[in-house]
């Protein structure tokens, strides 16, 4: 279903939460903006955040 290897970023991170743009997420660690495709030393995986890879 997911593939082994995951991207550290913070669109995934457990601390993030994602905008309705989808261009950026806030970080409740740090209080502040931050690029969905970006991280920082307070990362934490949230597989909840994770969508499952398409089938091909």
């Amino acid at each position: 279903m997911f593939s082994k290897e995951i991207n550290k970023v913070c669109a995934y991170c457990e601390y993030s939460k994602m905008l309705a743009s989808g261009r950026a997420a806030v970080c409740e660690k740090k209080q502040e903006l931050m690029k969905p495709d970006g991280r920082c030393a307070s990362y934490r995986y949230d597989p909840l955040k994770r969508a499952p890879a398409e089938k091909k």
